[in-house]
């Protein structure tokens, strides 16, 4: 095989971006979304000579760098170097081939117990290595595990939804009926969404088998680099939806379960759903319902995510709507709230600038060397996070969960679709920003004497591609007491 299509794709030039800067040419996607509201400004360069390049940190690079990010786990600073620094000029953690890097974990006793994920997190490859697998479950066991297997839940898998984009490696040698293929190029996976093909662990619709009866724990990560996908199970005879029952989101376990007629998730964000089936025969799990809520009025196709076979002699069922769990946190007290803070997450469509579109927190692009935001630990804040144009943004901050208290959007509110999307008094490190929408949420900054949650982190968009050229901000968890 020739060398040039074993290793990965080339990060894209300035060049690259110019058929993207003139709303006339023929080869541009984003012309399409003008009447869903993307707008073009200044006068498009002609060549790279009149580019104007906002941040090279944010022209997608290096590609075969690493790192590594625990998600969601409230733990140690571990993005910078060195690892739990609290240098604001520090850059990533960096790991090129054929090097390594010790890193340490500590995990508070009282860590929430729950579904977590880990995956590559160095600005400028983080998307090109989750298109290309670079992903994994990481699951904190404890009292609440013990709790579902006492109830009648003793079985679990792992349901990994990912996003792959793939180009067919021309002139590649045919290995038997296969084809090889390879990660697609970072500028048509961005704007590409015509081909995408969600996989479950890796496989393309794979089939889970059960009893009648049976209740099953599923370990539900969204783990798209670009995309949201939907959880909705069908009986295939009837094509009627089976409702689920949701036990826990992002690791934090509810006090009762939650029943719902299908989930909607963004890159990031998991899901303890129990399936439980009092009939056999044949279901299957979709994604749907979201080709226009993503993007400009763009989104994935609708398509079959796994199938299930219900067989088998009925078992004694679980009453999952009559569980109950101890409350996860202890409750926020608005009163202890002492800073409120915008956040806005925005996209613009200057036709001089790249990386175009332009990927903006309050109006800025990502630098490394800047602190955008500086909290203390132990404080309790507010924070709203807007998003004022059609498009789709999961919200992520690291070393702290936080409360959700209202999301909202004026774009489709009445759809099914939409709704699923909003919540309120929930606990999550991942929440989708809605189109035209908002997020508002509490934050309580950790303080663990064991475990360094403080130094130098970020909170981003989880659309990795976002996040990629520029919507990533650094943020300063000062140490408790650090004035003194």
């Amino acid at each position: 095989i020739n060398a040039e299509y074993m290793g990965g794709p080339e990060p894209p030039q300035l060049k690259d971006w110019l058929p993207f800067l003139d709303p006339q040419d023929p080869r541009n996607r984003y012309s399409g979304l003008v009447r869903n509201g993307f707008r073009f400004t200044n006068t498009p360069a002609k060549s790279v000579e009149e580019i104007i390049v906002n941040g090279r940190e944010n022209i997608p690079h290096n590609f075969d760098d690493v790192n590594i990010h625990l998600h969601g786990a409230v733990i140690n600073t571990h993005l910078f170097f060195p690892q739990g620094t609290s240098d604001p000029a520090a850059d990533f953690i960096t790991i090129r081939p054929g090097q390594c890097y010790c890193y340490n974990f500590r995990f508070p006793e009282d860590h929430p117990v729950g579904t977590y994920w880990y995956h590559i997190h160095r600005h400028g490859s983080a998307a090109i290595q989750a298109w290309s697998g670079m992903a994994g479950l990481l699951y904190v066991e404890g009292d609440f595990d013990n709790r579902l297997k006492a109830a009648g839940i003793t079985r679990e898998e792992p349901f990994v939804v990912w996003d792959p984009h793939w180009r067919r490696l021309n002139g590649s040698m045919q290995l038997s009926v296969r084809e090889l293929l390879g990660t697609d190029l970072f500028l048509r996976d961005q704007t590409d969404q015509a081909r995408i093909v969600y996989l479950v662990n890796s496989k393309y619709q794979p089939r889970l088998r059960m009893g009648v009866g049976e209740a099953v724990r599923v370990r539900l990560l969204c783990a798209t680099t670009e995309n949201l996908a939907a959880f909705r199970v069908v009986d295939s005879r009837s094509n009627e939806t089976r409702p689920v029952w949701i036990v826990a989101e992002d690791g934090h376990n509810f006090e009762q379960p939650a029943q719902r007629d299908f989930i909607v998730m963004a890159g990031g964000q998991r899901f303890d759903v129990v399936l439980q089936f009092d009939q056999p025969g044949p279901y299957s799990i979709v994604s749907d319902g979201l080709e226009e809520l993503q993007f400009f009025g763009t989104g994935p196709a609708n398509q079959t995510l796994a199938f299930i076979e219900v067989t088998g002699p009925p078992s004694a069922p679980v009453d999952i709507g009559a569980l109950r769990f101890p409350a996860p946190h202890v409750p926020i007290d608005p009163a202890a709230i002492t800073k409120r803070r915008k956040i806005v997450f925005d996209v613009q469509g200057d036709t001089r600038t790249v990386p175009f579109p332009q990927m903006l927190i309050n109006g800025k692009s990502y630098r490394t060397d800047y602190i955008d935001e500086e909290v203390e630990q132990g404080a309790v804040e507010e924070w709203l996070v807007l998003n004022p144009r059609n498009v789709t943004h999961p919200f992520h901050i690291h070393v702290s969960s936080f409360f959700i208290k209202e999301q909202g959007t004026t774009k489709q509110p009445n759809n099914p679709y939409v709704r699923a999307q909003l919540e309120r008094d929930v606990w999550r490190d991942t929440a989708i920003v809605p189109p035209l929408g908002y997020l508002r949420m509490w934050l309580r900054f950790p303080v663990d004497p064991c475990c360094n949650l403080y130094g130098k982190t970020v909170f981003h968009c989880h659309f990795l591609a976002h996040e990629d050229t520029g919507m990533i901000a650094n943020l300063m968890i000062k140490p408790l007491n650090a004035s003194l």
